[in-house]
């Protein structure tokens, strides 16, 4: 018989370690081609994210195939209405998709997607800005525009890292262009190039991508970077090649190996004071579920 002493103890532990929060990520909703009506896989995650009760949802981008046409739009919209009804903050980031032509992509963020907002830290560009949810600051890039060294949007960048180191916050970027993937696309040397370094500088922990239609978990320079672009979107085959893990990026470490599965899926992120714990719940997958199960320490070093 456990002493009434321990079983106060117990419980105290373990209602102390109570999440913050909890938050949901994705990315790549969009369907194969203008035509396609199939929204049956970000129906699924909606509905099945929806129930484990986020407080806000981050999209890794291309929410529709053509941006510049507004069925395409309107038939997002449907799909989005659970969310709109549950009065849940919705993050999104650009992606190459959302970006075609006389797009319609800024028109739908003020229309319907920054209504749904919870105070944010704009930019001098719409696509991109910021958004602080203790301990954590979410820092939306657009990687349709430049991020080279010399840019608006870079000067930006190493604003809100500065800024959230200031304010105590943990910076987490999320953008749509991978800096490193095993899907069709792989590794963006020149992304890579241009934000990596700011990234190792400010310490960032975390760091949400979507672009190639798989899931990607790897850690380089100590920075853990997850490949989210399994939300409808046609899946990708993977190829470990095209992002080598090596001595050069990250030490060899038992304790974080490179995870992928070609798959459907999103990210249940529960946000503690020291922590981010991670649980990506795939759709549709006949194998072991959940694919991937971590834990991101929010403490430098």
């Amino acid at each position: 018989m456990i002493p009434l002493l321990a079983c106060v103890a117990i419980l105290t532990t373990q209602t102390a370690d109570q999440p913050l929060y909890r938050f949901i990520a994705y990315g790549d909703s969009r369907g194969s081609d203008p035509s396609d009506t199939d929204m049956s896989i970000q129906k699924t995650i909606i509905r099945d994210a929806l129930i484990s009760k986020p407080a806000f949802i981050i999209q890794t981008g291309d929410l529709v195939y053509d941006s510049s046409m507004p069925a395409l739009w309107d038939q997002f919209d449907s799909v989005m209405q659970p969310v709109w009804d549950a009065h849940i903050p919705y993050y999104p980031a650009e992606g190459n998709h959302d970006n075609v032509g006389a797009s319609h992509y800024a028109e739908y963020l003020q229309k319907r997607i920054m209504k749904t907002w919870e105070p944010v830290r704009p930019s001098d560009a719409l696509p991109r800005y910021s958004v602080d949810k203790s301990p954590l600051r979410l820092i939306a890039i657009d990687t349709e525009e430049s991020t080279a060294a010399d840019s608006k949007q870079y000067r930006w960048i190493e604003s809100e890292l500065v800024d959230a180191r200031a304010h105590g916050l943990v910076p987490v970027p999320f953008f749509h262009i991978t800096l490193h993937s095993i899907g069709a696309h792989g590794s963006n040397p020149k992304k890579q190039a241009e934000l990596e370094p700011l990234f190792i500088k400010y310490h960032v922990p975390l760091v949400f991508m979507g672009h190639d239609h798989i899931y990607y978990r790897t850690r380089r320079h100590g920075i853990v970077y997850v490949t989210t672009g399994g939300a409808g979107a046609p899946l990708y085959d993977l190829e470990a090649g095209k992002d080598p893990r090596d001595e050069a990026t990250d030490p060899t470490d038992p304790n974080w190996p490179d995870v992928s599965q070609k798959t459907y899926h999103y990210c249940i992120c529960d946000v503690f004071k020291d922590r981010v714990d991670i649980t990506v719940q795939a759709v549709h997958f006949e194998g072991p579920n959940p694919i991937d199960v971590f834990s991101v320490p929010l403490k430098e070093g």
